[in-house]
């Protein structure tokens, strides 16, 4: 979808045209935001643009999680601003020599974080591939937060993964996708996930059922569960997930995208 060009920027490839909105409320007054859109230039590729807003109350998120009343000291406002802009060149020449669709992209991310009336700025890097060598079977690799924050590097990290899609297993018009992820950041090290999707697709409606199960990396104890569901109608898709948010509980995630109805990129 339209967030690709911050989770894989190769997966812009894929999509003709589509903008997405969503909204992330942790427990404790934690929230994000994304803006997203992109768009297909005819013989040339996918551009994409996102901007992203996390903010959180510091001091009334710790003094929650170690169980305080907070007192009367002043809170301290925690936001991060993310703007990132990418492209995937359209590879279709690559057929000629490749048994294989391929996609590529890459991406440039503006970073500025405020704490407590101080911000620091900074300027970050990522890079994605996705083949897909039929229609069930495809590979990607993707590394993200290349760069510096005030001096400071930032959490980089990367994964690779397998894909898989079945059609009609239980019924003519189902379809099946399950992934296989290993990834590894700065920060947390080694973990990785496995995600399957269940769909009934109609003409011009389709409905998702999602599972799977995240590993923790680098010691953390983040192993846990992850699912949710989306219903599609024509362009309009809304989405609901509940993602682990560590020692804060679980996050609700929700999620509005529309991709007018077109050609996608020849496949």
């Amino acid at each position: 979808d339209a967030t690709a060009v911050a989770d894989n920027p190769a997966r812009m490839g894929t999509v003709a045209a589509a903008v997405a909105a969503t909204h992330v409320i942790w427990p404790f007054g934690l929230t994000a935001s994304n803006l997203a859109g992109t768009y297909r230039f005819d013989g040339l590729g996918t551009a994409g643009l996102l901007a992203r807003v996390f903010r959180a109350n510091v001091k009334g998120t710790v003094e929650t999680l170690n169980g305080n009343d907070g007192g009367d000291a002043a809170a301290t406002d925690y936001q991060t601003l993310q703007v990132v802009a990418g492209a995937a060149p359209d590879l279709s020449f690559l057929r000629e020599w490749v048994p294989a669709v391929v996609s590529a992209g890459a991406s440039g991310t503006y970073v500025q974080r405020s704490f407590g009336g101080a911000a620091r700025a900074g300027l970050a890097a990522g890079a994605g591939l996705h083949v897909q060598w039929s229609e069930v079977v495809g590979t990607y690799a993707v590394g993200r937060n290349l760069g510096r924050l005030g001096g400071e590097p930032l959490p980089a990290s990367g994964a690779a993964g397998v894909t898989g899609t079945a059609r009609g297993l239980l019924v003519g018009m189902d379809r099946v996708r399950g992934a296989v992820e290993a990834a590894w950041s700065r920060a947390g090290g080694a973990g990785g996930a496995a995600t399957a999707e269940y769909a009934l697709v109609g003409e011009r409606t389709e409905l998702d059922l999602r599972v799977g199960y995240a590993a923790g990396a680098g010691g953390r104890p983040a192993r846990v569960p992850t699912g949710g569901a989306a219903l599609r109608w024509g362009g309009l898709s809304l989405e609901g997930a509940l993602a682990p948010a560590g020692d804060l509980g679980w996050a609700p995630v929700i999620s509005l995208s529309y991709q007018p109805r077109g050609e996608p990129p020849e496949r």
